[in-house]
């Protein structure tokens, strides 16, 4: 009687093993976003049927929440397993010890070197790998084919003097020629800093000649010559958007995750983008997410759900799901991306684009970059004032930045 009960016991015992699961941690900010949320449900559902011991569960949290939310799990150690973080974020999140490192990993792993370079670089934290680049974006400039025939200008601009010209040209009592983001945020600086770099200059040169040039380049646009609102120092890039779709303003600069909005939209008028125009070189900043994964979590199977995730053929409908652009060789010479002539100047944008990598303080120095361009079109600094300010303000971050 008593060998029977032992092996009723472990019988159960052995079921409730069986039966066990193991919970995976996932959380990101994409929030109403259908297409993704049924593309995601439905890889969470094959994995699970494919791994029975797996459960995952998703949690969203809103954009402006999601730092601090990183910041205080960290301080708990409670990240989540998986992390879909905004790529800008990824070496403070990784300083904090928010992050579990990789780099061992990832030493065999079949696509490590598919990456391009700037959305590989942002995972990167002290020459060590602290997760791997889902998808990203790059900004371009945006036109109204019809409102620039009207004009008489027969190309898009290409360069600054030629992006000045149309935009004067279009400017009339009804639109502007030119429209974008100069927010006192991270938004702002998204704008400039593409500019900056194609004058010659970086962050830790603000306040050389070529810097001095870029703000000027802007405060001309807005201050002397009247072709773009003063508005954009409250615009982000939604409202750029808009202005845009209702025709006052001929041109702007944004980016691919504005595409579905714009087709949903359905524009009487004709539109195409092309590269930003170049002073010296024509550069685009880098967006987009990371994966990364929490440092006190169940890290080798988050890995393993990660990389069935970006297999190629799932990671194509990932991204296409979000609008965003692959950052990875084998999926940039997918037909999807390289037959659509909008689809591919989005992918060369972004195969080219400089990330935004400058370490654990990256926060501290958007805000005074966002600042110095916000003072500069509000008229309340000089070029030269506003990034001799910006130069001080910066030397703390950049001398302390640790990566």
């Amino acid at each position: 009687m008593q060998k029977m009960i032992w092996f009723l016991i472990a019988c159960l015992a052995t079921a409730a093993s069986a039966g066990a699961k193991t919970t995976l941690t996932w959380i990101d900010y994409h929030r109403g976003q259908d297409a993704y949320d049924r593309v995601l449900a439905n890889y969470f559902k094959q994995y699970s049927l494919k791994h029975p011991e797996i459960e995952i569960k998703r949690r969203t949290v809103v954009f402006a929440d999601f730092r601090s939310e990183i910041i205080n799990a960290a301080a708990l150690n409670s990240v989540p397993d998986i992390v879909l973080i905004d790529n800008p974020d990824h070496q403070a999140m990784a300083d904090i010890g928010a992050f579990a490192d990789i780099t061992d990993k990832i030493q065999n792993w079949a696509y490590k070197d598919l990456y391009f370079k700037g959305p590989w670089m942002t995972t990167i934290f002290k020459g060590r790998n602290y997760g791997i680049p889902l998808f990203s974006s790059a900004t371009v400039l945006w036109y109204n084919e019809e409102l620039l025939k009207k004009a008489g200008i027969t190309q898009p601009p290409r360069t600054w003097n030629e992006l000045r010209a149309a935009a004067a040209k279009l400017t009339t009592n009804n639109q502007y020629g030119l429209a974008f983001s100069a927010i006192q945020s991270e938004e702002g600086t998204f704008t400039f800093l593409p500019f900056l770099w194609s004058a010659g200059s970086d962050v830790d040169r603000i306040g050389n000649q070529a810097s001095v040039k870029a703000l000027t380049f802007f405060r001309d646009l807005v201050v002397k010559d009247g072709s773009v609102s003063i508005g954009v120092a409250g615009w982000g890039q939604t409202e750029v958007k808009d202005i845009w779709l209702q025709g006052q303003a001929a041109m702007m600069i944004n980016g691919p995750w504005q595409l579905r909005n714009i087709e949903a939209a359905h524009p009487e008028w004709t539109w195409d983008i092309v590269p930003i125009p170049k002073d010296k070189e024509s550069v685009s900043i880098l967006g987009g997410e990371n994966f990364a994964f929490g440092k006190d979590g169940n890290v080798a199977e988050a890995w393993k759900l990660v990389q069935w995730l970006t297999e190629p053929e799932r990671l194509k409908e990932l991204i296409r799901s979000t609008g965003n652009i692959p950052n990875r060789e084998d999926l940039a010479d997918d037909p999807e991306w390289t037959e659509d002539h909008i689809a591919r100047t989005f992918l060369e944008a972004v195969r080219t684009a400089r990330s935004r990598a400058y370490g654990p303080n990256y926060l501290g120095i958007s805000g005074i970059i966002s600042k110095m361009l916000r003072d500069v079109l509000t008229n309340f600094e000089t070029p030269e004032e506003a990034a001799n300010q910006a130069r001080a303000n910066l030397r703390p971050l950049l001398e302390n930045n640790g990566s």
